[in-house]
């Protein structure tokens, strides 16, 4: 189960636990979680692990715990604080009450490897758990170097579904990026030439002007070769020639991979 109020992590996290072949159930308050636990309960049903939001109203996370904790159908139940409240060291009630806490923004890799040991292995020692933060300490640390680094950065981001545009204009912000949205490829044609920018995010899939008409319209004018990714829902066979062909320089599949994105932002812009 996943707790918490912002739908765009909310988002982000069922689309990394799915791809983990993990069973996500995602909720938006303290109060529909223990709804769904006792609704499940008399189905027979018993979560492994929550991972909960600190800063939720009417219930925080914390709170939340403490209850969970008091079921007798959570007996057995993991229980992950994500939070991005506490910069410097989780206070002693949080740390007795979950079974491992975790700082926001998630790193991808962290969370994979922390989800692992708790549901394959027993409970992290506290020699564990201090090596894990401070791994997290040095990834939140190099987080905020690169978001220095691109703070100046503009991205064009032209794309029609407006979840797609939700989830990619935050993680544009997560890495320090400024971002801008059009909602297909003629609104992206048209804020090109009315401004500047350091990178365009094409969607290739759009009505009224796809990102391959789109992106040839924009190369057939004399500005500067601004780098163009192409961002395509289909990840079929002859989509990167496809997309190269029409004058973009590189291509991510949907859902976007955060690492395959900070991946490309790096090299292109």
């Amino acid at each position: 189960m996943v707790v918490d109020d912002n739908q765009t992590n909310c988002a982000m996290l069922q689309k990394q636990l799915k791809a983990w072949n993990l069973e996500p159930y995602i909720v938006n308050s303290g109060v529909e979680a223990l709804r769904i636990i006792n609704q499940n309960r008399q189905l027979g049903i018993a979560f492994d692990l929550a991972i909960l939001d600190m800063q939720m109203p009417g219930m925080n996370g914390l709170e939340l715990a403490e209850l969970i904790r008091q079921l007798p159908s959570c007996a057995h139940i993991k229980l992950v604080m994500a939070s991005s409240h506490y910069a410097n060291q989780w206070p002693e009630e949080i740390k007795n009450t979950f079974d491992y806490c975790l700082r926001k923004p998630l790193r991808q890799s962290i969370l994979r490897e922390v989800l692992s040991g708790i549901l394959q292995g027993p409970k992290f020692s506290k020699a564990e758990h201090a090596a894990q933060d401070a791994q997290q300490q040095r990834a939140l640390l190099q987080i905020e170097q690169e978001k220095k680094q691109a703070s100046l950065k503009r991205i064009l981001v032209v794309e029609d579904n407006t979840v797609n545009q939700m989830v990619a204009v935050k993680l544009l912000q997560k890495f320090g990026y400024q971002s801008q949205v059009a909602h297909n490829g003629k609104e992206g044609v048209e804020a090109f030439n009315a401004e500047s920018f350091d990178l365009i995010l094409m969607d290739c899939q759009m009505p009224i002007m796809d990102g391959y008409v789109a992106t040839a319209t924009i190369r057939q004018s004399h500005a500067k070769q601004i780098p163009i990714i192409g961002l395509t829902a289909n990840a079929m066979e002859g989509d990167r020639e496809k997309c190269l062909q029409s004058g973009m320089n590189d291509y991510l599949s949907k859902p976007i991979d955060i690492e395959k994105l900070k991946e490309i932002l790096a090299k292109w812009a």
